[in-house]
């Protein structure tokens, strides 16, 4: 009996951390929908001549959605015409939480150029963030 009571607050921690876990972890059925964007920020500060450029990058992303479809098509929204994917491939490598999206005529080639790359996190605060690789850019996204 002593140890049943031992056990008890062990397997509901464990159960808690199992729990935990597997809602964290992404795969790539968990990329798949219509990602829009909620909210764009910075990861690091920004100087004042770098606050043009950040208002124009935050303008042309506030709109935009990012669509992940079943069949690897992504498909990326936006005002500027530099940042829109009308026919990308998508690739998810769930270790590193990464979504690759070159162009769809070049998914079967193996050194393929990348048209975009971001590292998907779910933080504390409930939310899932998109952070575009090699910028300080971080969206804020909701399915």
């Amino acid at each position: 009996m002593k140890y049943l009571r031992l056990l008890k607050p062990i397997l509901i921690t464990l159960a808690i951390t199992l729990k935990c876990t597997l809602l964290s972890a992404q795969s790539k059925d968990s990329i798949i929908g219509i990602w829009r964007v909620e909210e764009v920020a910075m990861t690091s500060k920004i100087t004042p001549n770098e606050q043009q450029p950040f208002n124009r990058i935050k303008k042309a992303f506030r709109k935009s959605t990012f669509t992940f479809k079943a069949n690897h098509q992504a498909v990326v929204t936006s005002d500027e015409p530099e940042l829109r994917i009308d026919n990308g491939y998508w690739e998810y490598t769930a270790d590193k939480k990464l979504i690759t999206i070159t162009e769809w005529k070049d998914r079967m080639v193996k050194q393929k150029g990348v048209l975009m790359a971001i590292f998907v996190k779910d933080e504390s605060d409930g939310k899932t963030y998109f952070y575009l690789d090699e910028t300080p850019i971080k969206l804020s996204v909701k399915r």
